[in-house]
């Protein structure tokens, strides 16, 4: 009884929410109910389960069994992290625990062009790190030796936040704007907005822009 085929005469447009996206799996969940009430209390997993359990097997399957899953002993994180998603290379998204900074610009550093990817922010970051006072270095440092494990999530990456994250109220992330290490030019850098925006990209530029920071990692 967790497909909504099964349930003949429901009115899954109003009355319901749909049984799609984040509620495929579980059970019916009245309209006015807030998604994070609609499925199973957050779990909390390993480091060395998640990387060995759930990407080889469920994760891919069903992701939104894991999605909000607590990850215990993950690399330069203190707290827990979270299970974002997955991205588009089939990976197991993950966020930091926490904000990282609910405020830091860009401080006019020059970004390599390259650093274009709206769905790699490994790579964008391990492109365009710079120094301490950067949103990407904040983030590359909080593991500082090789490899690297957390880096400035890409646009699209950031957008899992807001989906996955923020709109299930899962994570405390605030209703601002952050940077991804998504680059326009050498100069100018994306941000989500995370408020009234509602998860459209908007363009902010160097030191005139102090916006939040998630950092990121993937398995």
């Amino acid at each position: 009884m967790t497909t909504q085929g099964t349930y003949t005469g429901w009115d899954f447009s109003v009355a319901w929410k749909p049984m799609t996206g984040i509620l495929t799996g579980y059970y019916p969940c009245l309209a006015w109910q807030s998604v994070s009430t609609c499925v199973p209390s957050t779990c909390t997993i390993t480091y060395t389960q998640a990387t060995n359990v759930i990407k080889q097997a469920d994760i891919y399957n069903n992701i939104n069994k894991y999605i909000w899953c607590n990850i215990t002993g993950y690399p330069g994180e203190s707290g827990s992290a979270i299970i974002a998603g997955t991205t588009v290379s089939s990976k197991v998204l993950v966020a930091f625990s926490v904000d990282n900074s609910l405020g830091i610009p860009r401080w006019y550093a020059w970004v390599a062009t390259s650093a274009t990817s709206t769905t790699d922010g490994y790579f964008n970051t391990s492109s365009i790190k710079w120094n301490s006072w950067t949103p990407w270095n904040l983030c590359w440092d909080l593991y500082p030796t090789t490899p690297w494990i957390w880096f400035l999530p890409a646009k699209d990456e950031l957008k899992l936040f807001y989906t996955n994250l923020k709109l299930a109220g899962i994570g405390t992330l605030v209703s601002g704007t952050y940077w991804s290490s998504t680059a326009v030019d050498s100069y100018w850098s994306w941000g989500l907005g995370f408020n009234v925006n509602n998860g459209i990209s908007v363009q902010s530029s160097d030191g005139g822009y102090w916006l939040a920071v998630r950092c990121a990692s993937k398995f």
